[in-house]
């Protein structure tokens, strides 16, 4: 992987990153400083991109979303370092989102509408409601009039506030009476109050930073060490807030991926997704190495 004391870390930039760059910028400085380490970043254009470099050797450390690293930790590419907290008890999960004025009440009245996705391998922005969306609707894709990506869950709710698209897939957090209080319309000064939630479809794993497998143990325990100690200094902690969306990065057992793997594995031999998951198969796609 080259030099030890200098590593790559990869990810995938929302539309609206560029405001944030300082922030991302002096956390690279701080986690690097703290791990005896070099980080250098490295932006890609797509998740697929970025499981390719690293399949590579390309990238050392990553931003991963459940999907891409359930495949990658399945081949012993990379190893989880820590996870991302979103909120201490409030659930994380995939929901499909239309405007609070809308006429859109549940999955039945989506028929015929324009649907906004983030990216063909985000879990909470595509994958998961296509899925479930799927097993409802035996006709699959016919049954939206149209579909965009838009990269960013930002760029999703923006799009659904803006009446650019009719429902918007994205992850919420909810309180424990059922209230939603965490999502990505607050990445622009939206409110919850702005937005309806046409359904919820069930708990997904947290994003992980994984580290490739070919850096040294020693690296691994510095970095991990690094970036919860993020947790400690306040800018730190608005800089994960604003450019990941996370409250902490935490280190413990990784649980709910291998679930999640076997679940679309079964939904890409059953056709009711797009090859777009398909790479989750126990077979590595053509090409990738």
């Amino acid at each position: 992987m080259g030099d030890p004391a200098r590593l790559t870390f990869g990810l995938v930039p929302p539309p609206s990153f560029v405001g944030f760059e300082p922030r991302l910028n002096a956390l690279m400085r701080f986690i690097g400083d703290h791990a005896g380490v070099t980080l250098v970043r490295r932006n890609v254009g797509s998740y697929d991109e970025l499981v390719r470099s690293l399949r590579k050797g390309a990238t050392d450390v990553a931003w991963l979303p459940p999907i891409p690293f359930a495949r990658l930790d399945s081949e012993a590419v990379v190893r989880s370092l820590v996870c991302a907290e979103r909120g201490g008890s409030e659930a994380y999960v995939a929901v499909l989102f239309t405007r609070s004025d809308s006429a859109i009440f549940a999955l039945s009245d989506v028929r015929g509408k324009r649907v906004g996705w983030v990216d063909p391998l985000s879990t909470t922005g595509y994958v998961v409601p296509r899925m479930r969306l799927a097993v409802r609707f035996p006709e699959g894709t016919s049954i939206f009039a149209k579909e965009t990506f838009y990269g960013s869950h930002a760029a999703v709710i923006r799009a659904v506030i803006d009446g650019v698209v009719d429902v918007g897939a994205s992850y919420g957090g909810f309180s424990e009476r059922g209230a939603l209080v965490r999502g990505a319309f607050a990445d622009f000064g939206a409110q919850s109050a702005d937005l309806r939630v046409v359904d919820a479809f069930g708990s997904i794993p947290a994003d992980v930073i994984a580290i490739h497998s070919s850096v040294g143990l020693e690296a691994e325990a510095s970095l991990a060490a690094a970036f919860e100690a993020t947790s400690g200094d306040p800018a730190m902690l608005d800089a994960i807030r604003t450019t990941f969306g996370a409250m902490a990065f935490v280190r413990k057992p990784v649980v709910g991926y291998d679930m999640l793997r076997t679940e679309i594995e079964h939904g890409v031999d059953s056709g009711v997704i797009p090859a777009a998951a398909a790479f989750l198969s126990t077979k590595p796609p053509p090409g990738a190495f």
